[in-house]
C-alpha cells in the first residue's frame, strides 16, 4: 500500500527569494500579526408589553371576533341572563294584569347574573390597565431601561478612545489569568457598576468585531488591530452606575436607534445575532 504524506501548513508563511549578489535561494519566514484581545457584553432589555397592532392586524382581530361571535353557543352565564330577562318580562306582565305575586325570602337574597356584572365592573376599575407610554417616554430619557417597554433595549456607553469619544458595549482587554467569559464580566462591572443585574448567556461568545487600529498607534500599542468576543445578556434589575472615569455616558437604545451612535460594520455584526421578533 502506497501512503501519501501531506504536510501539515504552519501560521508561519514562507517565501522563497533569490539573492542578486550570490544568486542563491534564501528562505524567509514571516511572523503572524499580533491582535488585542478583548470581551464585550451586549446587554438586552427584552420587551415588556407587547407591540401595538397594525391597521391590517387590527382589521383581520375584528373579523375574527366577528366570527367568533357569530358562531358560538351561549355560555352558561349569558344563558343566565336570558333566562333573568324572560322571568322580568313574564313578572311585568303579570303586574300589569293585576295577578302580581309577593317575592319569597328566597328570591330577594338570590344573587342575579346582573349583580354579578356590577360586582366584576368594581373590580376592573380597581385595576385600571396602565398606560404603554411611561414616565420616560415623555421625558425622551435614553438613560432609563423603562422607555418602550414593546421593544428590545441594548446598553451601550460612550468612552474616549485615541481622543475620540466613542459609543460601544462594555467591553475589557483579556488577560492570561481569567477566561474570556470572566473578562466580559469583569468589564460589565466596571463599566456599569455592580447596581446592574444581568445574565450573561453560556460560556462562548455569540459574535466577533475586529478592527484596526491607527498606524500611529500601533507601534505604541504593539498591535495592528483588536478582536472583541461579544456575549449576549439579559437586563434583571437596576441600572448603570458609573464608577469607571473612562465611561462617560450610557444609553439604552432600541436597534433602529443604534445606527445613529455606532458604525455601519458594528451595527450589522450585533444585528447578525440580536434580533427582534
Amino acid at each position: 500500500m502506497i501512503r501519501y504524506v501531506i504536510p501539515r501548513f504552519s501560521r508561519r508563511i514562507k517565501s522563497q527569494k533569490v539573492c542578486c549578489f550570490c544568486s542563491k535561494t534564501h528562505v524567509t519566514t514571516t511572523q503572524p500579526t499580533n491582535w488585542k484581545i478583548a470581551a464585550a457584553v451586549c446587554v438586552e432589555r427584552y420587551p415588556v408589553i407587547t407591540q401595538e397592532l397594525t391597521d391590517i392586524e387590527k382589521r383581520f382581530q375584528d373579523m375574527c371576533s366577528k366570527i367568533d361571535v357569530e358562531n358560538s353557543l351561549l355560555s352558561v352565564h349569558e344563558e343566565k341572563i336570558e333566562s333573568e330577562k324572560k322571568k322580568m318580562k313574564a313578572k311585568k306582565e303579570k303586574e300589569e294584569k293585576g295577578d302580581g305575586e309577593e317575592q319569597s325570602s328566597k328570591d330577594l337574597s338570590a344573587v342575579t347574573a346582573f349583580d354579578k356584572e356590577d360586582h366584576w365592573e368594581k373590580e376592573v376599575k380597581a385595576y385600571p390597565i396602565p398606560s404603554r407610554i411611561t414616565e420616560a417616554d415623555k421625558k425622551n430619557d435614553m438613560k432609563s431601561p423603562k422607555r418602550k417597554l414593546d421593544r428590545k433595549l441594548v446598553l451601550i456607553v460612550q468612552e474616549m478612545v485615541n481622543g475620540k469619544e466613542i459609543w460601544k458595549l462594555p467591553d475589557g482587554y483579556y488577560n492570561n489569568e481569567d477566561t474570556l467569559k470572566e473578562t466580559a464580566e469583569n468589564a460589565l462591572q466596571q463599566c456599569c457598576g455592580t447596581t446592574l443585574k444581568s445574565y450573561i448567556f453560556g460560556n462562548a461568545p455569540h459574535g466577533l468585531f475586529k478592527y484596526k487600529l491607527p498606524v500611529s498607534v500601533r507601534e505604541t500599542e504593539n498591535a495592528e488591530g483588536v478582536k472583541i468576543f461579544i456575549y449576549r445578556a439579559e437586563f434583571k434589575d437596576g441600572n448603570v452606575d458609573l464608577k469607571d472615569k473612562e465611561i462617560l455616558d450610557y444609553k439604552w437604545v432600541t436597534l433602529e436607534e443604534l445606527s445613529e451612535y455606532v458604525t455601519p460594520q458594528f451595527e450589522k455584526t450585533l444585528k447578525d445575532f440580536v434580533l427582534e421578533f
